[in-house]
Formats: structure tokens, sequence, C-alpha cells
């Protein structure tokens, strides 16, 4: 075999394999990680009406989340592209990058989420590059980070 063909298997194989993950990361299922537990205790204590009522006329309060963005809904975001094994810097009480402050290392991991960009915005006819929209932030984040 001559060095032409083995680079044209490893191109192959490369390539297969790269499709293979690019096919798992669009496809993956919304699945919880982490974190439930703490949720599903929240969500026990918020059961009276007069609380539920309140978060449900917030719930797209702060939307969309943008650099400069803060808060609770920040930090959500945050645990979800942790969890999604972006690195948003070594801020926050656990050092992991959670910290509530919508800033710079935070809007880089968005945009890397949303490549390529096009596709992302045929799933989310409202998105901005760099900012989370409501559409998103209800479907993939609230209430499970």
């Amino acid at each position: 075999m001559n060095k032409s063909t083995i680079m044209w298997i490893v191109g192959g194989i490369g390539t297969a394999v790269g499709g293979y993950f690019l096919y798992k990361r669009i496809t993956r299922p919304t699945e919880t990680f982490g974190e439930t537990p703490t949720l599903n205790t929240k969500g026990g204590s918020n059961s009276s009406s007069s609380s539920s009522s309140s978060s449900s006329s917030s719930n797209n309060d702060g939307l969309p989340l943008k650099r400069g963005s803060k808060g609770e809904k920040v930090k959500q975001l945050q645990r979800f592209l942790v969890a999604e094994g972006y690195n948003i810097g070594t801020f926050g009480i656990l050092g992991n990058g959670v910290d509530g402050d919508f800033g710079s290392m935070t809007e880089k991991a968005v945009r890397e989420n949303q490549q390529p960009f096009p596709f992302f915005k045929s799933m989310y006819p409202s998105a901005v590059e760099g900012q989370v929209s409501a559409d998103f932030f209800n479907s993939n984040i609230k209430g499970q980070y």
C-alpha cells in the first residue's frame, strides 16, 4: 500500500468519526444530569399557588439572555453549558464558571453551542448568534439545570 492510499483511508475514517459525533450532538436527547434532585426539591417547595403564579408570570423576564445579563437564568444557562462540556472559566463558588454573570466566556460557549448557526437558526427561528432566546431556554434549560 502506498502513502496516498493510506492517507485516503485515514481521511475517510476521520470523516466518518467526525460525522458520527456531529450526528450524536445534533440528535442528543434532552436528559438531565447532575442537579435534577435539587431542582425537584425546589419544585416541591414552590407548590403553593401564589409562588407558582408569580414564577409563571416571569418565565420570559430577562430573556433573551445576552452579554451583561445576570441572575438565576444565567446560572441555569451556565450549568447547561458546563454539563455539555464547555469551558466557561473558573468563576463561581465551585470554580466551574457558574456565577450568574453572562460574560465573554459564557458568550463564547453559547456561540460554540449554536454552531453551525444556520442549522441552529432553522430549529430556533428567533435565535440571535451569541444570545439565548426564550424558545431555546424554555425547551432545553428551564427546569433541568
